[in-house]
Protein backbone atom coordinates (compact mmCIF):
# COMPACT_ATOMS: atom_id res chain seq x y z
CA UNK A 1 0.00 0.00 0.00
CA UNK A 2 1.83 3.12 -0.81
CA UNK A 3 2.40 5.93 2.00
CA UNK A 4 2.02 9.03 0.12
CA UNK A 5 -0.11 11.13 1.91
CA UNK A 6 -2.69 12.46 -0.68
CA UNK A 7 -6.08 13.11 -0.39
CA UNK A 8 -7.26 9.82 -0.90
CA UNK A 9 -4.37 8.00 1.80
CA UNK A 10 -6.23 6.75 5.03
CA UNK A 11 -3.32 8.37 6.30
CA UNK A 12 -5.20 11.81 5.36
CA UNK A 13 -7.96 11.50 7.61
CA UNK A 14 -7.96 13.82 10.50
CA UNK A 15 -7.30 11.66 13.37
CA UNK A 16 -4.08 10.03 11.80
CA UNK A 17 -2.22 13.41 11.00
CA UNK A 18 0.64 14.50 12.20
CA UNK A 19 -0.29 18.06 12.74
CA UNK A 20 -3.23 19.15 14.69
CA UNK A 21 -6.68 18.86 12.93
CA UNK A 22 -8.59 21.90 12.39
CA UNK A 23 -12.47 21.02 12.96
CA UNK A 24 -14.62 21.83 10.16
CA UNK A 25 -16.45 25.46 11.32
CA UNK A 26 -19.68 23.07 9.54
CA UNK A 27 -19.83 20.80 12.53
CA UNK A 28 -19.65 22.91 15.15
CA UNK A 29 -23.34 23.01 15.19
CA UNK A 30 -23.39 19.33 15.65
CA UNK A 31 -20.49 19.31 18.04
CA UNK A 32 -22.51 21.86 20.35
CA UNK A 33 -26.17 18.98 19.98
CA UNK A 34 -23.79 16.08 20.79
CA UNK A 35 -22.26 17.85 23.86
CA UNK A 36 -25.97 18.57 25.12
CA UNK A 37 -26.81 15.23 24.41
CA UNK A 38 -24.26 13.39 26.69
CA UNK A 39 -25.33 15.95 29.35
CA UNK A 40 -28.72 15.29 29.36
CA UNK A 41 -27.64 11.46 29.35
CA UNK A 42 -25.78 11.62 32.09
CA UNK A 43 -28.37 12.80 34.15
CA UNK A 44 -31.13 10.80 32.69
CA UNK A 45 -31.71 7.02 34.31
CA UNK A 46 -30.55 5.27 31.16
CA UNK A 47 -29.36 2.16 33.47
CA UNK A 48 -33.31 1.45 33.70
CA UNK A 49 -32.37 -2.32 31.16
CA UNK A 50 -29.81 -3.32 34.07
CA UNK A 51 -30.00 -7.08 35.40
CA UNK A 52 -29.77 -5.88 38.46
CA UNK A 53 -33.24 -3.76 38.37
CA UNK A 54 -34.72 -6.81 37.36
CA UNK A 55 -37.18 -9.06 39.56
CA UNK A 56 -35.08 -11.39 41.24
CA UNK A 57 -36.62 -14.72 39.12
CA UNK A 58 -33.55 -16.23 37.88
CA UNK A 59 -32.76 -19.86 39.53
CA UNK A 60 -29.13 -19.44 40.93
CA UNK A 61 -28.94 -16.72 42.44
CA UNK A 62 -27.43 -16.53 45.65
CA UNK A 63 -30.16 -15.77 48.70
CA UNK A 64 -27.62 -13.28 49.93
CA UNK A 65 -28.59 -11.12 53.24
CA UNK A 66 -30.34 -7.75 52.88
CA UNK A 67 -28.06 -5.37 54.94
CA UNK A 68 -29.77 -2.19 54.49
CA UNK A 69 -33.68 -0.71 54.34
CA UNK A 70 -36.08 -2.83 51.83
CA UNK A 71 -39.25 -2.86 52.58
CA UNK A 72 -42.27 -5.50 51.32
CA UNK A 73 -43.74 -4.06 48.14
CA UNK A 74 -47.26 -5.64 49.35
CA UNK A 75 -47.17 -4.02 53.03
CA UNK A 76 -43.70 -2.37 53.77
CA UNK A 77 -42.20 -4.50 56.48
CA UNK A 78 -38.86 -3.68 56.51
CA UNK A 79 -37.05 -7.02 55.24
CA UNK A 80 -33.42 -5.66 56.80
CA UNK A 81 -31.47 -8.76 58.49
CA UNK A 82 -33.43 -11.40 55.73
CA UNK A 83 -32.42 -13.45 53.27
CA UNK A 84 -33.17 -12.51 49.72
CA UNK A 85 -36.68 -14.64 48.69
CA UNK A 86 -37.44 -14.82 52.24
CA UNK A 87 -41.43 -14.45 52.53
CA UNK A 88 -42.53 -11.20 54.40
CA UNK A 89 -42.90 -12.12 58.41
CA UNK A 90 -46.00 -9.38 58.12
CA UNK A 91 -48.04 -10.53 55.27
CA UNK A 92 -46.10 -13.52 53.41
CA UNK A 93 -45.40 -11.98 50.08
CA UNK A 94 -42.53 -12.83 48.38
CA UNK A 95 -40.32 -10.02 47.61
CA UNK A 96 -39.19 -10.47 43.90
CA UNK A 97 -36.73 -7.13 43.86
CA UNK A 98 -33.19 -6.97 46.27
CA UNK A 99 -30.43 -4.29 46.54
CA UNK A 100 -28.26 -4.06 43.99
CA UNK A 101 -24.38 -4.68 44.24
CA UNK A 102 -22.05 -2.05 45.40
CA UNK A 103 -21.02 -0.14 41.98
CA UNK A 104 -22.83 -2.27 39.82
CA UNK A 105 -24.61 -0.19 36.75
CA UNK A 106 -28.12 -0.08 38.28
CA UNK A 107 -30.87 2.81 39.43
CA UNK A 108 -29.73 2.32 43.19
CA UNK A 109 -26.18 3.58 42.34
CA UNK A 110 -27.30 6.27 39.98
CA UNK A 111 -29.62 7.76 42.80
CA UNK A 112 -26.81 7.45 45.30
CA UNK A 113 -24.38 9.24 42.95
CA UNK A 114 -27.36 12.06 42.02
CA UNK A 115 -27.75 12.76 45.46
CA UNK A 116 -24.28 13.28 46.63
CA UNK A 117 -24.24 15.89 43.50
CA UNK A 118 -27.63 17.35 44.40
CA UNK A 119 -27.52 20.56 46.69
CA UNK A 120 -30.43 21.41 48.96
CA UNK A 121 -30.41 24.68 47.15
CA UNK A 122 -31.11 23.60 43.98
CA UNK A 123 -34.96 21.55 45.85
CA UNK A 124 -35.64 24.83 46.98
CA UNK A 125 -35.40 26.06 43.57
CA UNK A 126 -37.16 23.30 42.18
CA UNK A 127 -39.48 23.65 44.31
CA UNK A 128 -40.74 27.28 44.21
CA UNK A 129 -40.40 26.21 39.99
CA UNK A 130 -43.38 23.16 40.79
CA UNK A 131 -45.48 25.87 42.62
CA UNK A 132 -45.70 28.24 40.18
CA UNK A 133 -45.86 25.42 37.48
CA UNK A 134 -48.45 23.27 39.26
CA UNK A 135 -50.99 26.43 39.79
CA UNK A 136 -50.55 27.47 36.54
CA UNK A 137 -51.56 24.11 35.52
CA UNK A 138 -54.45 23.85 37.73
CA UNK A 139 -56.16 27.30 36.24
CA UNK A 140 -56.14 26.14 32.40
CA UNK A 141 -57.86 23.29 33.41
CA UNK A 142 -60.40 25.10 35.84
CA UNK A 143 -61.09 27.69 33.16
CA UNK A 144 -62.02 24.48 30.93
CA UNK A 145 -64.40 23.33 33.14
CA UNK A 146 -65.96 27.23 34.03
CA UNK A 147 -66.17 27.21 30.36
CA UNK A 148 -67.79 23.12 29.75
CA UNK A 149 -69.92 23.97 32.83
CA UNK A 150 -71.31 27.57 31.90
CA UNK A 151 -74.79 26.03 30.37
CA UNK A 152 -75.94 24.78 34.13
CA UNK A 153 -78.33 22.25 34.43
CA UNK A 154 -77.03 18.47 35.79
CA UNK A 155 -74.63 18.23 32.87
CA UNK A 156 -72.58 20.97 35.01
CA UNK A 157 -73.64 19.56 38.12
CA UNK A 158 -71.50 15.97 36.32
CA UNK A 159 -68.66 18.27 35.82
CA UNK A 160 -68.38 20.10 38.35
CA UNK A 161 -68.77 17.17 41.36
CA UNK A 162 -66.63 14.92 39.37
CA UNK A 163 -64.51 16.18 36.35
CA UNK A 164 -63.84 19.32 37.63
CA UNK A 165 -62.17 17.87 40.55
CA UNK A 166 -60.42 15.28 39.51
CA UNK A 167 -59.06 17.50 36.80
CA UNK A 168 -57.93 20.20 39.11
CA UNK A 169 -56.54 17.85 42.34
CA UNK A 170 -54.49 16.35 39.83
CA UNK A 171 -52.98 19.12 38.03
CA UNK A 172 -51.79 21.13 41.49
CA UNK A 173 -49.53 18.01 41.63
CA UNK A 174 -48.53 16.73 38.43
CA UNK A 175 -45.43 18.98 38.26
CA UNK A 176 -44.07 17.90 42.16
CA UNK A 177 -45.49 14.12 40.69
CA UNK A 178 -43.62 14.39 37.93
CA UNK A 179 -40.11 14.92 39.91
CA UNK A 180 -40.74 12.60 42.19
CA UNK A 181 -41.10 9.68 39.74
CA UNK A 182 -38.29 10.60 37.52
CA UNK A 183 -35.84 13.11 39.72
CA UNK A 184 -36.72 11.74 43.45
CA UNK A 185 -33.13 13.22 44.18
CA UNK A 186 -34.25 16.85 43.36
CA UNK A 187 -36.47 17.03 46.63
CA UNK A 188 -33.73 16.99 49.75
CA UNK A 189 -36.63 17.83 52.22
CA UNK A 190 -39.92 17.03 52.64
CA UNK A 191 -40.74 20.95 53.43
CA UNK A 192 -40.15 21.27 49.66
CA UNK A 193 -41.99 18.64 48.34
CA UNK A 194 -45.25 20.40 50.66
CA UNK A 195 -44.30 23.66 49.23
CA UNK A 196 -44.19 22.41 45.08
CA UNK A 197 -47.81 21.10 46.30
CA UNK A 198 -49.59 23.04 48.45
CA UNK A 199 -47.97 26.04 47.24
CA UNK A 200 -49.46 25.32 43.92
CA UNK A 201 -52.51 25.14 45.62
CA UNK A 202 -52.31 28.49 47.03
CA UNK A 203 -51.26 29.71 43.56
CA UNK A 204 -53.94 27.91 41.85
CA UNK A 205 -56.64 29.32 44.51
CA UNK A 206 -54.81 32.99 44.00
CA UNK A 207 -55.35 33.14 40.38
CA UNK A 208 -58.70 31.49 40.13
CA UNK A 209 -60.54 34.31 42.29
CA UNK A 210 -59.02 37.01 40.18
CA UNK A 211 -60.73 35.41 37.45
CA UNK A 212 -63.45 34.94 39.70
CA UNK A 213 -64.22 38.53 40.86
CA UNK A 214 -63.07 40.38 38.23
CA UNK A 215 -63.84 38.54 35.21
CA UNK A 216 -67.12 36.24 35.93
CA UNK A 217 -68.52 37.95 38.66
CA UNK A 218 -67.10 41.91 38.66
CA UNK A 219 -70.48 43.06 40.58
CA UNK A 220 -70.18 40.95 43.69
CA UNK A 221 -70.54 41.46 46.71
CA UNK A 222 -67.94 42.21 50.06
CA UNK A 223 -69.45 38.84 51.34
CA UNK A 224 -68.51 36.82 48.37
CA UNK A 225 -65.04 38.20 47.96
CA UNK A 226 -64.22 37.14 51.73
CA UNK A 227 -65.94 33.70 50.93
CA UNK A 228 -63.67 32.64 47.86
CA UNK A 229 -60.25 34.52 49.51
CA UNK A 230 -61.09 32.27 53.34
CA UNK A 231 -63.46 29.41 52.63
CA UNK A 232 -62.08 28.42 48.86
CA UNK A 233 -58.33 29.25 49.78
CA UNK A 234 -58.63 26.39 52.42
CA UNK A 235 -60.82 24.11 50.44
CA UNK A 236 -57.94 24.23 47.74
CA UNK A 237 -54.73 24.18 50.33
CA UNK A 238 -56.59 21.39 52.16
CA UNK A 239 -57.61 18.87 49.11
CA UNK A 240 -53.96 19.49 48.24
CA UNK A 241 -52.53 18.84 51.36
CA UNK A 242 -54.24 15.40 51.37
CA UNK A 243 -52.83 14.27 47.74
CA UNK A 244 -49.46 15.74 49.21
CA UNK A 245 -49.44 13.08 52.15
CA UNK A 246 -49.75 10.03 49.00
CA UNK A 247 -46.91 11.52 47.39
CA UNK A 248 -44.66 11.92 50.63
CA UNK A 249 -44.46 7.98 51.31
CA UNK A 250 -42.97 6.54 48.00
CA UNK A 251 -40.62 9.83 48.03
CA UNK A 252 -39.19 8.64 50.99
CA UNK A 253 -38.99 5.53 50.54
CA UNK A 254 -37.31 5.98 47.36
CA UNK A 255 -34.24 8.23 49.22
CA UNK A 256 -33.96 6.13 51.85
CA UNK A 257 -34.04 2.28 50.21
CA UNK A 258 -32.28 3.95 46.67
CA UNK A 259 -35.05 2.10 44.73
CA UNK A 260 -37.57 3.10 42.17
CA UNK A 261 -40.72 5.30 43.36
CA UNK A 262 -43.72 3.77 43.60
CA UNK A 263 -45.94 6.76 43.22
CA UNK A 264 -49.29 4.86 42.09
CA UNK A 265 -49.26 4.29 46.12
CA UNK A 266 -50.23 7.90 46.34
CA UNK A 267 -53.34 7.53 44.33
CA UNK A 268 -55.79 6.39 47.43
CA UNK A 269 -54.93 9.69 48.89
CA UNK A 270 -55.11 11.98 45.57
CA UNK A 271 -58.85 9.86 45.45
CA UNK A 272 -59.47 11.08 49.02
CA UNK A 273 -58.65 14.85 47.81
CA UNK A 274 -60.79 14.51 45.09
CA UNK A 275 -63.32 13.21 46.71
CA UNK A 276 -63.37 16.17 49.20
CA UNK A 277 -63.49 18.87 46.53
CA UNK A 278 -66.73 17.14 44.24
CA UNK A 279 -68.38 16.77 47.83
CA UNK A 280 -68.03 20.68 48.69
CA UNK A 281 -68.92 21.44 44.80
CA UNK A 282 -71.80 19.27 45.18
CA UNK A 283 -73.06 21.42 47.65
CA UNK A 284 -72.73 24.71 46.51
CA UNK A 285 -73.88 23.28 43.52
CA UNK A 286 -77.12 22.44 45.35
CA UNK A 287 -77.43 25.42 47.61
CA UNK A 288 -77.54 27.37 44.54
CA UNK A 289 -80.50 25.95 42.97
CA UNK A 290 -82.51 25.43 45.79
CA UNK A 291 -81.36 28.65 47.92
CA UNK A 292 -79.70 31.45 46.40
CA UNK A 293 -76.54 31.96 44.35
CA UNK A 294 -73.42 32.87 45.61
CA UNK A 295 -72.67 36.29 44.29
Amino acid sequence: MSTNKDDQSLYHEPHLRRERAEPDPSEEKARRTLAHEVAKMRQRDHRGESVYDEPDILPGRPNEVIEQDWSCSACDYNLRGLEVGHRCPECGHRELYRPSPPGAASYQNWLRQRLAETSERTGWAVAVAATLVGGLWAVVASLIGIHQSAAGGWGGFVLMVVFGPAVEETMKISTAACVVELRPYLFRRVEQLRLATIGAAAVFAALENVIYLNIYHPNHTFEFALFRWTVCVALHVGCTAVACHGLIRPWRQALNELRRPKITRGVPMLVMAILLHGAYNGSVFLYEVFVAPLR
